[in-house]
């Protein structure tokens, strides 16, 4: 099992016990975005009644910067975060109505996201 789905589940179990969630996630999805230019933003997207997702950067060592708002990240401006070097990030209790975007970009060219989103 890979750092991602152990992260996952253990949201996924922390739910179930705490009675957190009223529609609990059933179906993953894995999306990928490979970022082949250093400092360009590129859109990803979420489906709508997405419950939780989790991101990182599939390559060690580097971090990454993310928004929910278009021209961000590419050159950062407020407000946007950064996922340090190795750490996932990651949302869980959300029940999206639509699709909504997340706008990511690197420092360094030839990076790619991993995203894993629940529905």
């Amino acid at each position: 099992m890979s750092f991602e789905e152990g992260v996952i589940r253990q949201i996924v179990r922390e739910e179930v016990e705490a009675g957190a969630s009223k529609r609990l996630a059933k179906k993953p999805r894995i999306f990928t975005k490979t970022m082949t230019d250093a400092d360009t933003e590129y859109e990803m997207g979420l489906l709508p009644k997405t419950k939780k997702f989790t991101m990182h950067l599939r390559e060690t060592g580097i971090a990454f910067r993310f928004a929910f708002e278009k021209g961000r990240v590419e050159t950062p401006k407020e407000p946007y975060f950064t996922v340090p070097a190795d750490t996932p990030y990651w949302e869980d209790q959300l029940d999206t109505d639509e699709i909504f975007k997340i706008y990511v970009a690197c420092g360094t060219a030839a990076q790619t996201v991993e995203l894993i989103a629940w529905k």
